[in-house]
Protein backbone atom coordinates (compact mmCIF):
# COMPACT_ATOMS: atom_id res chain seq x y z
CA UNK A 1 0.00 0.00 0.00
CA UNK A 2 1.60 3.33 -1.00
CA UNK A 3 2.01 5.78 1.95
CA UNK A 4 -0.13 8.97 1.70
CA UNK A 5 1.37 12.13 -0.49
CA UNK A 6 3.07 14.94 1.45
CA UNK A 7 2.80 18.46 1.07
CA UNK A 8 5.54 19.87 -2.04
CA UNK A 9 7.96 21.57 0.19
CA UNK A 10 8.00 18.38 2.45
CA UNK A 11 8.76 16.37 -0.73
CA UNK A 12 11.31 18.41 -1.70
CA UNK A 13 13.28 18.06 1.60
CA UNK A 14 12.49 14.01 1.73
CA UNK A 15 14.54 14.15 -2.02
CA UNK A 16 17.05 16.34 -0.83
CA UNK A 17 17.74 14.08 1.90
CA UNK A 18 17.71 10.47 0.19
CA UNK A 19 19.84 12.33 -2.88
CA UNK A 20 22.36 13.81 -0.70
CA UNK A 21 22.84 10.82 1.60
CA UNK A 22 23.58 8.92 -1.30
CA UNK A 23 26.13 11.15 -2.39
CA UNK A 24 27.83 12.05 0.85
CA UNK A 25 27.09 8.87 2.93
CA UNK A 26 26.93 11.43 5.73
CA UNK A 27 23.89 12.72 7.71
CA UNK A 28 22.35 15.42 5.49
CA UNK A 29 21.76 18.80 7.81
CA UNK A 30 18.72 21.52 7.23
CA UNK A 31 21.66 24.00 5.49
CA UNK A 32 22.84 21.31 2.51
CA UNK A 33 19.22 21.16 2.15
CA UNK A 34 18.77 24.74 2.02
CA UNK A 35 21.42 24.62 -0.46
CA UNK A 36 19.88 22.15 -2.73
CA UNK A 37 16.13 22.26 -2.20
CA UNK A 38 16.13 26.35 -2.47
CA UNK A 39 12.90 26.32 -1.42
CA UNK A 40 13.38 30.14 -0.14
CA UNK A 41 12.72 29.42 3.64
CA UNK A 42 15.23 29.94 6.55
CA UNK A 43 17.32 26.79 7.52
CA UNK A 44 15.15 26.96 10.82
CA UNK A 45 11.74 26.62 8.64
CA UNK A 46 13.42 23.67 6.90
CA UNK A 47 14.59 22.07 10.75
CA UNK A 48 10.91 22.10 11.45
CA UNK A 49 10.08 20.23 8.14
CA UNK A 50 12.55 17.71 9.08
CA UNK A 51 11.35 17.31 12.51
CA UNK A 52 7.99 16.48 11.14
CA UNK A 53 9.20 13.98 8.56
CA UNK A 54 11.08 12.29 11.45
CA UNK A 55 8.08 12.26 13.49
CA UNK A 56 6.44 11.02 10.68
CA UNK A 57 9.25 7.87 10.11
CA UNK A 58 10.72 8.91 6.44
CA UNK A 59 14.23 10.04 8.12
CA UNK A 60 15.95 9.64 11.15
CA UNK A 61 18.51 11.19 13.06
CA UNK A 62 21.36 9.06 14.02
CA UNK A 63 22.99 10.57 16.87
CA UNK A 64 22.19 13.97 18.68
CA UNK A 65 23.03 17.05 17.05
CA UNK A 66 23.37 14.83 13.54
CA UNK A 67 21.71 15.45 10.23
CA UNK A 68 19.16 13.29 9.14
CA UNK A 69 19.51 10.15 7.71
CA UNK A 70 16.28 8.25 4.79
CA UNK A 71 14.66 5.06 6.87
CA UNK A 72 13.01 2.26 4.67
CA UNK A 73 9.91 4.27 4.99
CA UNK A 74 11.52 7.46 3.43
CA UNK A 75 12.91 5.69 0.37
CA UNK A 76 9.90 4.06 -0.22
CA UNK A 77 8.34 7.41 -0.57
CA UNK A 78 11.02 8.70 -2.71
CA UNK A 79 11.20 5.55 -5.17
CA UNK A 80 7.51 5.49 -5.09
CA UNK A 81 6.56 9.27 -5.92
CA UNK A 82 9.70 11.52 -6.30
CA UNK A 83 12.44 9.45 -8.19
CA UNK A 84 12.81 11.01 -11.56
CA UNK A 85 14.68 8.19 -13.42
CA UNK A 86 18.19 9.20 -15.48
CA UNK A 87 18.16 9.21 -19.22
CA UNK A 88 20.79 6.86 -20.65
CA UNK A 89 23.11 8.33 -22.69
CA UNK A 90 23.70 7.63 -26.35
CA UNK A 91 27.13 5.88 -25.58
CA UNK A 92 25.24 3.27 -23.23
CA UNK A 93 22.94 1.88 -25.95
CA UNK A 94 25.36 1.88 -28.57
CA UNK A 95 27.56 -0.06 -26.06
CA UNK A 96 24.48 -2.50 -25.24
CA UNK A 97 23.67 -2.71 -28.89
CA UNK A 98 26.96 -4.32 -29.55
CA UNK A 99 26.95 -6.31 -26.81
CA UNK A 100 24.03 -8.47 -28.18
CA UNK A 101 24.39 -8.03 -31.80
CA UNK A 102 25.20 -11.34 -33.33
CA UNK A 103 25.60 -12.87 -30.55
CA UNK A 104 26.06 -16.94 -30.46
CA UNK A 105 26.62 -19.34 -28.34
CA UNK A 106 25.66 -20.59 -25.10
CA UNK A 107 22.92 -18.55 -23.31
CA UNK A 108 25.31 -18.61 -19.88
CA UNK A 109 27.94 -16.84 -21.92
CA UNK A 110 25.67 -13.75 -22.41
CA UNK A 111 23.98 -13.51 -19.52
CA UNK A 112 27.16 -13.70 -17.59
CA UNK A 113 28.85 -11.34 -19.45
CA UNK A 114 25.50 -8.94 -18.95
CA UNK A 115 25.96 -9.51 -14.97
CA UNK A 116 29.81 -8.29 -15.34
CA UNK A 117 29.11 -5.10 -18.05
CA UNK A 118 26.04 -4.17 -16.09
CA UNK A 119 27.95 -4.10 -12.33
CA UNK A 120 30.46 -1.86 -13.72
CA UNK A 121 28.78 0.43 -15.56
CA UNK A 122 26.89 1.27 -11.85
CA UNK A 123 28.92 -0.18 -9.55
CA UNK A 124 26.86 -2.66 -7.97
CA UNK A 125 26.27 -6.66 -7.36
CA UNK A 126 23.99 -7.61 -10.59
CA UNK A 127 22.52 -10.91 -10.66
CA UNK A 128 20.99 -12.26 -13.48
CA UNK A 129 18.49 -15.25 -13.16
CA UNK A 130 16.88 -17.32 -15.67
CA UNK A 131 15.34 -18.93 -17.74
CA UNK A 132 13.52 -20.28 -15.23
CA UNK A 133 13.19 -23.96 -15.74
CA UNK A 134 9.15 -24.29 -15.35
CA UNK A 135 8.59 -21.59 -18.28
CA UNK A 136 11.36 -23.94 -20.64
CA UNK A 137 10.68 -27.46 -22.96
CA UNK A 138 12.68 -29.45 -24.48
CA UNK A 139 14.16 -28.86 -27.42
CA UNK A 140 16.48 -31.62 -28.72
CA UNK A 141 17.95 -34.51 -26.83
CA UNK A 142 21.52 -35.86 -27.59
CA UNK A 143 22.46 -39.50 -26.69
CA UNK A 144 26.08 -40.13 -26.84
CA UNK A 145 27.83 -43.89 -26.18
CA UNK A 146 31.24 -42.84 -23.77
CA UNK A 147 32.03 -47.01 -23.42
CA UNK A 148 29.34 -50.05 -23.65
CA UNK A 149 27.86 -49.06 -20.35
CA UNK A 150 28.35 -45.56 -19.97
CA UNK A 151 26.11 -42.61 -21.95
CA UNK A 152 26.51 -39.40 -21.85
CA UNK A 153 22.58 -37.86 -21.95
CA UNK A 154 22.04 -33.92 -23.16
CA UNK A 155 18.99 -32.29 -22.56
CA UNK A 156 19.09 -28.76 -24.77
CA UNK A 157 16.50 -26.78 -23.82
CA UNK A 158 13.77 -24.12 -25.45
CA UNK A 159 16.48 -20.98 -24.65
CA UNK A 160 19.26 -23.33 -25.46
CA UNK A 161 21.03 -24.21 -22.11
CA UNK A 162 22.33 -27.64 -22.16
CA UNK A 163 21.69 -30.13 -19.18
CA UNK A 164 24.11 -32.93 -19.51
CA UNK A 165 24.84 -35.89 -17.33
CA UNK A 166 27.26 -38.88 -17.33
CA UNK A 167 24.95 -42.19 -16.58
CA UNK A 168 25.99 -45.55 -16.06
CA UNK A 169 24.08 -48.29 -17.12
CA UNK A 170 25.63 -50.96 -15.01
CA UNK A 171 25.28 -53.25 -18.13
CA UNK A 172 25.67 -52.93 -21.88
CA UNK A 173 23.91 -50.43 -24.76
CA UNK A 174 24.33 -51.43 -28.32
CA UNK A 175 24.92 -48.58 -30.20
CA UNK A 176 21.62 -49.93 -32.33
CA UNK A 177 19.76 -50.13 -28.98
CA UNK A 178 21.22 -45.79 -29.01
CA UNK A 179 20.20 -44.99 -32.13
CA UNK A 180 16.73 -46.57 -31.81
CA UNK A 181 16.48 -44.89 -28.71
CA UNK A 182 17.98 -41.23 -30.20
CA UNK A 183 15.23 -41.47 -32.94
CA UNK A 184 12.42 -42.23 -29.98
CA UNK A 185 13.54 -39.24 -28.18
CA UNK A 186 12.52 -36.95 -31.11
CA UNK A 187 9.22 -37.41 -30.00
CA UNK A 188 9.79 -35.18 -26.59
CA UNK A 189 10.26 -32.17 -28.19
CA UNK A 190 8.25 -29.74 -26.86
CA UNK A 191 7.83 -31.42 -23.01
CA UNK A 192 7.91 -29.31 -20.24
CA UNK A 193 11.53 -29.29 -18.69
CA UNK A 194 10.01 -30.04 -15.54
CA UNK A 195 7.83 -33.26 -16.80
CA UNK A 196 11.38 -34.70 -18.72
CA UNK A 197 11.08 -37.66 -16.18
CA UNK A 198 7.25 -38.70 -16.58
CA UNK A 199 8.10 -37.96 -20.47
CA UNK A 200 11.13 -40.86 -20.64
CA UNK A 201 9.06 -43.59 -18.73
CA UNK A 202 6.29 -42.85 -21.62
CA UNK A 203 8.95 -44.36 -23.93
CA UNK A 204 9.46 -47.12 -22.38
CA UNK A 205 6.40 -48.92 -23.77
CA UNK A 206 7.19 -47.57 -26.89
CA UNK A 207 10.34 -48.78 -28.43
CA UNK A 208 9.73 -51.31 -30.70
CA UNK A 209 9.06 -55.02 -30.82
CA UNK A 210 12.50 -56.42 -31.36
CA UNK A 211 13.06 -58.01 -27.75
CA UNK A 212 16.73 -57.24 -27.09
CA UNK A 213 16.64 -53.49 -28.04
CA UNK A 214 13.61 -53.16 -26.43
CA UNK A 215 14.61 -54.67 -23.28
CA UNK A 216 18.16 -52.33 -23.68
CA UNK A 217 15.88 -49.24 -24.41
CA UNK A 218 13.55 -49.90 -21.64
CA UNK A 219 16.36 -49.87 -18.74
CA UNK A 220 18.06 -47.30 -20.69
CA UNK A 221 14.92 -45.02 -20.33
CA UNK A 222 14.35 -45.89 -16.53
CA UNK A 223 17.92 -44.89 -15.96
CA UNK A 224 17.58 -41.90 -17.71
CA UNK A 225 13.93 -40.82 -16.21
CA UNK A 226 15.51 -42.06 -12.57
CA UNK A 227 17.93 -39.48 -13.06
CA UNK A 228 16.17 -36.47 -13.80
CA UNK A 229 13.01 -36.99 -11.66
CA UNK A 230 14.75 -34.81 -8.91
CA UNK A 231 13.77 -31.15 -10.07
CA UNK A 232 17.04 -30.27 -8.54
CA UNK A 233 18.70 -31.52 -11.50
CA UNK A 234 17.75 -28.60 -13.64
CA UNK A 235 18.99 -25.81 -11.39
CA UNK A 236 18.11 -21.90 -12.31
CA UNK A 237 20.74 -20.29 -14.14
CA UNK A 238 22.20 -17.53 -11.44
CA UNK A 239 24.90 -15.43 -12.79
CA UNK A 240 26.88 -12.77 -10.31
CA UNK A 241 29.13 -9.56 -11.36
CA UNK A 242 30.55 -6.87 -9.33
CA UNK A 243 30.27 -8.64 -5.75
CA UNK A 244 33.47 -5.83 -5.37
CA UNK A 245 31.76 -2.48 -6.13
CA UNK A 246 29.57 -3.53 -3.20
CA UNK A 247 32.74 -3.82 -0.56
CA UNK A 248 33.74 -0.52 -1.26
CA UNK A 249 30.17 1.21 -1.41
CA UNK A 250 28.86 -0.52 1.71
CA UNK A 251 28.20 1.98 4.52
CA UNK A 252 31.21 2.51 6.76
CA UNK A 253 28.82 2.15 10.06
CA UNK A 254 26.99 -0.95 8.43
CA UNK A 255 29.51 -3.73 8.02
CA UNK A 256 27.88 -6.09 10.62
CA UNK A 257 25.24 -6.36 7.91
CA UNK A 258 27.87 -6.83 4.77
CA UNK A 259 28.13 -10.72 5.79
CA UNK A 260 24.07 -11.69 5.31
CA UNK A 261 24.50 -9.69 1.96
CA UNK A 262 27.24 -12.06 1.06
CA UNK A 263 25.52 -14.95 2.41
CA UNK A 264 22.13 -14.34 0.39
CA UNK A 265 24.50 -13.99 -3.08
CA UNK A 266 26.26 -17.38 -1.71
CA UNK A 267 23.05 -18.89 -0.70
CA UNK A 268 21.78 -17.82 -3.89
CA UNK A 269 17.52 -18.73 -2.82
CA UNK A 270 17.22 -15.88 -1.08
CA UNK A 271 18.45 -13.61 -4.46
CA UNK A 272 15.70 -15.69 -6.28
CA UNK A 273 12.93 -16.01 -4.66
CA UNK A 274 13.20 -11.90 -4.25
CA UNK A 275 13.14 -11.31 -7.99
CA UNK A 276 10.59 -13.54 -8.77
CA UNK A 277 8.84 -11.75 -6.38
CA UNK A 278 9.30 -8.33 -7.64
CA UNK A 279 9.21 -10.12 -11.43
CA UNK A 280 5.86 -10.61 -10.97
CA UNK A 281 4.36 -7.83 -12.47
CA UNK A 282 6.30 -7.23 -15.46
CA UNK A 283 8.01 -4.26 -14.99
CA UNK A 284 10.94 -2.56 -12.71
CA UNK A 285 10.34 -3.33 -9.08
CA UNK A 286 12.25 -2.80 -5.42
CA UNK A 287 12.42 -4.09 -2.17
CA UNK A 288 13.71 -1.77 0.12
CA UNK A 289 15.48 -3.82 3.17
CA UNK A 290 12.70 -4.65 5.38
CA UNK A 291 10.62 -5.15 2.39
CA UNK A 292 12.84 -8.21 1.64
CA UNK A 293 11.47 -11.53 2.09
CA UNK A 294 14.74 -13.45 3.74
CA UNK A 295 16.47 -11.51 7.00
CA UNK A 296 19.73 -12.51 4.72
CA UNK A 297 18.98 -9.19 2.51
CA UNK A 298 16.99 -6.82 5.10
CA UNK A 299 19.75 -4.44 5.20
CA UNK A 300 19.69 -4.35 1.52
CA UNK A 301 17.44 -3.35 -1.70
CA UNK A 302 17.19 -5.61 -4.79
CA UNK A 303 16.08 -3.85 -7.85
CA UNK A 304 14.35 -6.23 -10.20
CA UNK A 305 13.55 -5.86 -13.75
CA UNK A 306 11.37 -8.55 -15.58
CA UNK A 307 12.81 -10.39 -18.87
CA UNK A 308 9.83 -11.19 -20.93
CA UNK A 309 9.84 -13.23 -23.53
CA UNK A 310 6.62 -13.93 -25.64
CA UNK A 311 4.81 -12.57 -23.30
CA UNK A 312 5.80 -14.52 -20.61
CA UNK A 313 8.15 -13.34 -17.63
CA UNK A 314 10.75 -15.68 -18.03
CA UNK A 315 13.42 -14.36 -15.72
CA UNK A 316 15.05 -11.41 -13.89
CA UNK A 317 17.89 -9.10 -13.91
CA UNK A 318 18.35 -7.22 -10.52
CA UNK A 319 21.10 -5.33 -8.87
CA UNK A 320 21.59 -5.77 -4.85
CA UNK A 321 23.08 -3.56 -2.62
CA UNK A 322 23.08 -1.25 0.21
CA UNK A 323 19.37 0.66 0.75
CA UNK A 324 22.14 4.07 -0.05
CA UNK A 325 21.72 3.40 -3.77
CA UNK A 326 21.01 5.67 -6.64
CA UNK A 327 17.99 4.20 -7.57
CA UNK A 328 17.49 7.29 -10.78
CA UNK A 329 20.63 5.76 -12.56
CA UNK A 330 19.65 1.65 -11.48
CA UNK A 331 16.27 1.45 -12.16
CA UNK A 332 16.75 3.09 -16.04
CA UNK A 333 19.39 0.68 -16.53
CA UNK A 334 18.10 -2.62 -14.86
CA UNK A 335 14.81 -2.21 -17.16
CA UNK A 336 16.93 -1.44 -20.45
CA UNK A 337 18.78 -4.55 -19.70
CA UNK A 338 16.37 -6.67 -18.98
CA UNK A 339 13.72 -5.53 -21.85
CA UNK A 340 16.98 -6.56 -24.34
CA UNK A 341 17.79 -10.26 -22.79
CA UNK A 342 14.14 -10.83 -23.58
CA UNK A 343 14.05 -9.07 -27.31
CA UNK A 344 17.54 -11.29 -27.85
CA UNK A 345 16.02 -14.90 -26.30
CA UNK A 346 12.91 -14.42 -28.69
CA UNK A 347 14.88 -13.70 -31.68
CA UNK A 348 17.93 -16.23 -31.24
CA UNK A 349 15.31 -19.11 -30.00
CA UNK A 350 11.78 -18.31 -30.83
Amino acid sequence: MKLERLDPRKEKILASVVELYTETEKPVGSVAVARRARLGVSAATIRNEMRVLEAQGLIDQPHTSAGRVPTVKGYRYYVDYLLREQSLPRSWSATVHRLFAHRTGKIEELLQTISRFVSDAIQQATVVVGPYPEDETLRDVHLSLLSDELVLVSLVTSSGRAVAKSLSLNRPLSPRAAERAYRACRSLRGTPILSVARAFESLRESVGDDPGLREETFHLFGVIASEFADVQRFPIPYFVGGTSWVARKWPTNEWHDFEEFLRALEEQQPVISALKLLSGGGSVSVFIGSENPSRLLRSCSVVAGSIVADSKVVGSVGVVGPTRMNYARVMPVVREISSRIGDWLVAAYG
